[in-house]
């Protein structure tokens, strides 16, 4: 059989995003959330299991998945059958406006997990006067990388800047982020930069 390249289109109201899936090998059993400060909604993210298998939740921000709530900064236990999902929301009192990143899961016993994260209206930046959706599959922190080039992919034609955001997320304490060649800052496991 052949290879294939797959997305899935998700969408709300006058508002859509697009996530390229991984393929099933790729899928790890470690995950750190990244995602955007919410102005006035609310992160959420959804965990999916390829097979039975026992999740581990470190939350970030305080939590829910229907009227269970799991606190900041505690680990729960999960077991999830072959092909369930646990959707969970971030609370709306906690944290930076409920902003899931830095939130910590992984698996027991190393199965493997696929995790996927947005929002479903926010405004980036907090700034603007629409809210749109965003909608991603979360990699693996095993898919992390060390070294990326980004550049700008629009300038605004009246002010000359660029709308660009570019978000770091830490997998281990101490890491030291540089940027052009020059230290900039040093984040902790699960710290965020933007």
């Amino acid at each position: 059989t052949d290879t294939i390249s797959l997305y899935a289109f998700n969408f709300g109201n006058a508002s859509s995003d697009v996530a390229c899936i991984l393929p099933v090998d790729l899928l790890g059993n470690y995950y750190i959330l990244q995602s955007y400060a919410p102005d006035d909604s609310h992160n959420e993210f959804a965990i999916l299991a390829t097979e039975d298998a026992i999740v581990e939740i470190t939350p970030s921000v305080d939590l829910n998945a229907g009227t269970i709530t799991y606190d900041a900064g505690s680990t729960y236990t999960v077991s999830l059958k072959e092909g369930q999902t646990l959707f969970l929301t971030a609370d709306f009192k906690s944290g930076i406006l409920g902003d899931i990143s830095g939130t910590k899961i992984r698996t027991q016993n190393c199965e493997k997990i696929a995790v996927f994260c947005g929002d479903a209206d926010i405004q980036i930046p907090t700034s603007t006067t629409h809210p749109d959706h965003i909608y991603e599959q979360a990699y693996p922190v095993k898919l992390w990388g060390k070294s990326f080039v980004v550049t700008n992919t629009f300038i605004n034609t009246s002010s000359g800047k660029t709308s660009d955001r570019v978000k770091i997320t830490a997998s281990e304490d101490n890491t030291t982020i540089k940027i052009n060649g020059m230290i900039v800052f040093y984040l902790d496991e699960g710290e965020s930069y933007e």
